[in-house]
């Protein structure tokens, strides 16, 4: 559940999606592409039905992949920001409560803790204050594992270096793929991921090289999540066939003012069958 609030602290920077990226000049890609990971085992946790551990997993992928707040992270003011919070968490509410009363005994008191933290976003808008604290890090943690060893995930280790992406896979198939991301550099990185819109024949690299309105027009926003230097997290998505890519949008150094780490070529391009 934290990785879909993963959106609060990357949306400034995933907002600029192609702002700067028309400024590349048409910057080739470095981003090293490898294996996926090790599919998630999908035997059910012990002593639950399988049937009840695969009704779990259904309701924690429908929080996964919920759609995006609607938010011009770029324009927005603080008070904005936490109202759309608010307003986004609200939604989220009775998707996590109905992932709690689907939960299996060995991880309910964690979805407890989740769920709890949701509420308090829900109230607040503060995502920072409810969920960057030990017991819900935690609780995440061990949370997500979980659903690791019990969905029906496939497992795909990334990292992000300055400024490439390594662990890309050339191809995966389609269906529910966990993304961990890693921060192997030292400044910060999203995993931006991006669905090339069927009947669009360019690159990845030659899309983020295009003007903000076309490029934009040949891409939608299909996930991400976003690390400091040596940390991680992830990012879930439901994946269907097709290209995707990802890239990273932090500004070099980490301000405002510098160019996207993506004019520096920290994009890679893989296919879903």
């Amino acid at each position: 559940m934290r990785g879909r609030f993963g959106w609060v602290v990357p949306g400034l920077a995933l907002s600029a999606f192609l702002v700067a990226c028309g400024d590349t000049g048409g910057t080739s890609a470095t981003g090293a592409t490898g294996a996926t990971g090790a599919t998630g085992a999908t035997k059910a946790a012990s002593g639950q039905p399988a049937t009840e551990v695969r009704d779990y997993c259904a309701k924690v992928l429908a929080i996964e992949t919920y759609p995006e707040p609607d938010i011009d992270f770029q324009s927005a003011s603080p008070e904005e920001l936490a109202a759309g919070t608010r307003t986004y968490a609200g939604k989220l509410v009775p998707l996590t409560e109905q992932a709690q009363a689907a939960a299996p005994a060995e991880v309910r008191k964690d979805i407890d803790v989740l769920v709890g933290a949701v509420r308090q976003v829900a109230q607040t808008g503060d995502f920072e204050g409810s969920f960057e604290t030990p017991p819900v890090q935690e609780a995440e943690a061990r949370a997500h594992a979980f659903d690791l060893r019990n969905c029906k995930w496939t497992r795909v280790d990334v990292s992000g270096a300055d400024y490439s992406f390594a662990g890309v896979p050339k191809t995966l198939k389609a269906g529910p793929v966990s993304f961990e991301f890693t921060n192997t550099g030292q400044e910060p990185h999203e995993l931006a991921l991006l669905k090339v819109n069927d009947g669009v024949n360019e690159s990845i690299e030659q899309i983020v090289a295009l003007p903000e309105a076309q490029g934009r027009a040949k891409v939608s926003q299909a996930g991400g999540t976003f690390a400091i230097p040596g940390k991680g997290d992830y990012a879930v998505a439901d994946l269907k066939p097709g290209r995707y890519g990802f890239a990273c949008f932090i500004p070099v150094g980490g301000g405002k003012d510098g160019p996207p780490h993506v004019t520096r070529g920290m994009y890679a391009e893989f296919e879903v069958t």
